[in-house]
């Protein structure tokens, strides 16, 4: 009996130990990607910046001639 219960809860730690990995693995997951979401969509303002910039200043050019 006392074999059985060792072994029950042996598993039952090995389960709850492979359900905190799986819950740690996927909160860095989703917060990786939030991350990663949040750089690109900051490049991809910058870079709109700079193009909105350089048609502004392309259309003075244009003006001043």
């Amino acid at each position: 009996m006392r074999d059985i219960s060792s072994n029950v809860i042996r598993r039952d730690k090995k389960e709850t130990r492979n359900k905190r990995m799986l819950v740690a693995s996927l909160v860095l997951f989703i917060g990786l990607s939030a991350y990663v979401d949040f750089w690109v969509q900051d490049l991809d303002l910058k870079n709109q910046d700079l193009l909105s910039i350089g048609i502004f200043e392309e259309l003075e050019n244009a003006l001043d001639k």
